[in-house]
């Protein structure tokens, strides 16, 4: 009977495991790395950075969560498919975490997202670098869905850029383009920003 009880907890365990399997990230990417369904959902702790030189290729059916505040920022590459990437709140709200960015002061990042959910941050934001979106949407964004600025360019075909922030309903722009960025977005649904 003792042993039935143990080897039906040591079952238990094994599966409570499996269900709540999360993995910590944060700091930098510096080498070639692929976040798996097996390490699902990824939570980002701290600032996470693809380093230049570098790929994170996020899978499909991932869920990538990101901490209050913080920003996953790419100076390398990143490449999603089907991939969630998310606040990290148990009740999200629109702003509940900073940003992806697209680039830097002195690297130039890539990023391709494909049938992506990108949820409840303030923006995404191509500072140097291209970014490619298809059929992604961008969702409860706080200032605006995206803000492309310097030379970054935009691709963005099919998808949506919605929001419920009252800030965005306001103020925001769904795509914010500056100085010589060149945006090209076709099949994109832009609702609740004050300006597309």
């Amino acid at each position: 009977m003792k042993k039935t009880v143990l080897l039906l907890l040591s079952i238990f365990g094994i599966l409570t495991n499996t269900l709540v399997a999360q993995t910590n990230v944060s700091g930098a990417i510096t080498s070639n790395t692929t976040y798996t369904i097996a390490g699902s959902p990824y939570t980002v702790t701290a600032t996470l950075t693809v380093a230049n030189g570098f790929t994170l290729t996020i899978e499909s059916g991932v869920t990538v969560k990101v901490a209050a505040n913080q920003s996953i920022i790419v100076n390398g590459t990143l490449l999603a498919t089907g991939a969630t990437i998310t606040s990290a709140a148990v009740s999200p709200v629109v702003g509940d975490w900073s940003f992806l960015q697209v680039g830097d002061n002195t690297n130039t990042g890539s990023a391709s997202l494909i049938n992506c959910q990108v949820l409840y941050a303030d923006y995404l934001y191509l500072f140097k670098g291209s970014a490619t979106l298809t059929n992604t949407n961008l969702q409860n964004f706080y200032y605006y869905g995206i803000y492309s600025r310097g030379t970054a360019s935009l691709t963005m075909t099919g998808g949506s850029i919605t929001t419920t922030s009252t800030y965005a309903a306001s103020n925001g722009k769904g795509i914010y383009a500056t100085e010589n960025s060149v945006v090209s977005a076709s099949n994109v649904s832009i609702n609740s920003f004050h300006e597309g």
